[in-house]
């Protein structure tokens, strides 16, 4: 066959079917003599096994590794879905963390945001081998038990995920989280999972609260850090803690510039006041206030004392 024909035959696709095998033996090929070069280089002491991973491949040697990679680990199958993609997708589940979770052609996407049993528009952010990652654009069918989020920060704030989930959904959705527990992850699918017992009232439940504080050009925030970040998110109440920790908190919040007293920043690290924690007692009613500081001793500690005394008589 002369050599017209040969590449003829190439663009005609007869060997496309043969031409991954083809690749992966010459990739092992070239792997095999190259790493035998560094071998020889490392053993001459002209190398480091350190500096094997920065040592310069020649281009084809490169191309061939990689792609040699990406046959073995099987990421040569295109995912269904890619970066910056708009889709409509359908909510099958929730994350352990409050996620919607939608499939495209069996492929997970994580959206924040988002209830089971809607319909929504997402922009895809990031797609990794398994699973993606993406953003709540537009509700198209919205979940009967979705509500208003009633805490004022609770798109910012990192301290709830589903309070946009009714109380009802709530518990359902607890619920499901140890029925998948033990039938997938324990291989006990004939225990039975009783209906989860709700609170009468679900709120102002938590009897510990520690409160991080800063400052925001100048203005002293307090409030709990958004998700994934130390950024405050700035409120005066928190509707899962104590009413005497929300006016400890604001009355802080009002009063240290009175009392010369800084808030701790982590950038420059200046500042005193890092955290107030409070703590009540649920058969007492007593309170304890704790001040983290940056410095053991502490500036008008007297003072404060004082004020927090007046803010919870």
């Amino acid at each position: 066959m002369s050599k017209a024909n040969r590449i003829t035959t190439l663009k005609g696709g007869i060997l496309d079917a043969g031409l991954s095998d083809i690749l992966c033996t010459v990739s092992r090929l070239v792997r095999c003599h190259w790493l035998r070069v560094l071998d020889i280089l490392e053993g001459r002491n002209r190398i480091k096994r350190k500096e094997i991973r920065d040592a310069r491949r020649p281009f084809a040697c490169r191309v061939f590794l990689l792609y040699d990679r990406a046959m073995r680990n099987g990421v040569n199958e295109l995912k269904p879905v890619q970066k910056n993609d708009r889709l409509s997708v359908y909510v099958e589940d929730l994350t352990h963390d409050g996620a919607g979770v939608a499939k495209v052609d069996g492929y997970p996407l994580f959206i924040q945001g988002a209830l089971p049993g809607e319909d929504v528009k997402v922009h895809v952010l990031k797609t990794l081998k398994s699973y993606g990652f993406a953003k709540l654009i537009e509700i198209e069918k919205e979940s009967p038990f979705r509500v208003k989020a009633p805490c004022p920060v609770f798109d910012t704030c990192g301290g709830c995920q589903i309070q946009h989930l009714s109380y009802e959904g709530q518990l359902a959705f607890k619920g499901n989280m140890v029925r998948n527990a033990i039938t997938r992850i324990g291989k006990l699918p004939d225990v039975p999972v009783h209906p989860v017992k709700g609170m009468d009232n679900p709120w102002r439940y938590r009897n510990k609260s520690q409160i991080p504080f800063g400052t925001d050009n100048g203005r002293v925030v307090a409030g709990f850090y958004e998700s994934r970040s130390h950024n405050i998110a700035d409120t005066d109440i928190c509707l899962i803690q104590t009413m005497e920790a929300d006016a400890i908190m604001s009355g802080l919040k009002q009063s240290l510039h009175e009392m010369g007293i800084e808030p701790y920043e982590e950038e420059t690290h200046r500042g005193q006041l890092r955290h107030v924690v409070v703590r009540k007692g649920r058969a007492t009613g007593e309170i304890m206030v704790t001040l983290v500081t940056k410095k053991k001793k502490f500036p008008q500690s007297e003072r404060a004392v004082e004020l927090i005394r007046s803010f919870v008589p």
